[in-house]
């Protein structure tokens, strides 16, 4: 939101002589005159994701590391276009690698 309070104050015209993209699709973007194409994820699955991970290591120690993949929605301003998601696969969750010896 900085950068563009910053390029507008300079007399840049946003979106037309740089286009920017946010990430994380904050709520205060909405208050912002000119409207933020964002990349959104989903904080919600996100936590979901790491108190189970969490919880699993609670209940066993020696559990490895885990990943999740999410897939983030592109967000447009103004209803244009609805939000895209940027991979065509479902979420998945990697299953803890073997520890090695």
């Amino acid at each position: 939101m900085g950068l563009l309070m910053a390029l507008t104050r300079g007399g840049a015209e946003v979106p037309r002589d740089p286009s920017v993209v946010g990430y994380g699709d904050s709520h205060l973007s909405h208050l912002m005159p000119i409207g933020l194409t964002a990349v959104r994820q989903d904080a919600r699955l996100m936590a979901e994701h790491a108190v189970r991970f969490a919880v699993e290591r609670l209940e066993d120690p020696e559990l490895g590391p885990r990943e999740a993949e999410l897939v983030p929605k592109l967000v447009v301003p103004g209803g244009k276009w609805p939000a895209a998601d940027l991979n065509p696969m479902p979420p998945t969750v990697k299953p803890p690698s073997p520890q090695g010896p």
